[in-house]
């Protein structure tokens, strides 16, 4: 079980690489993409952003996909699983990750390519706690409904068991 998200090293220092985040709780610094083990936080790789990369695995996932992608570079068919927040997810990238065999699950953004538009819902649609999906092959995209609708695609989670609530 792996996570996957960026983090800032604090650095107020000059450097050419540095970043400014302003949703971060340290504003200013390195910017990292890191891979985690999500069991007890281990760090199992990284990678410093120092601007555009010309290094594309696969061009039809965009840059953050591509970063996914590197990371996760060398667990293929090893039975892992990666957590993902709504800025890495995409269709795209799930497919690609659970050909490589990898599994995947993480909220994701209703705008992103190829995400099922019929599954967007509004207030009148769900109540608090219900939920609709759609399955396609080994991916599945959810909407649960809290205070407001949260999407999530999954590859991780077995499509042909489904127990509706």
């Amino acid at each position: 079980m792996l996570s996957l998200d960026e983090g800032m090293v604090p650095f107020k220092g000059r450097l050419s690489i540095k970043q400014y985040c302003k949703d971060k709780p340290t504003k200013w610094g390195i910017k990292v993409f890191l891979l985690t083990d999500s069991t007890n936080g281990y760090l199992y790789t990284a990678q410093v952003y120092t601007g555009k990369v010309d290094e594309s695995v696969c061009d039809e996932l965009g840059a953050t996909g591509n970063i996914v992608v590197r990371l996760l570079r060398g667990l293929e068919h090893k039975n892992h699983v990666v957590f993902t927040d709504r800025f890495y997810t995409s269709p795209m990238l799930y497919s690609y990750l659970s050909q490589s065999g990898i599994q995947a699950c993480g909220t994701v953004q209703t705008n992103r390519k190829f995400f099922p538009k019929q599954l967007i819902s509004t207030k009148k649609d769900l109540e608090h706690g219900q939920h609709k999906f759609l399955c396609s092959d080994d991916m599945a995209a959810v909407v649960w409904y809290d205070k407001r609708p949260i999407y999530f695609l999954t590859t991780f989670h077995d499509t042909t068991h489904v127990k509706v609530c």
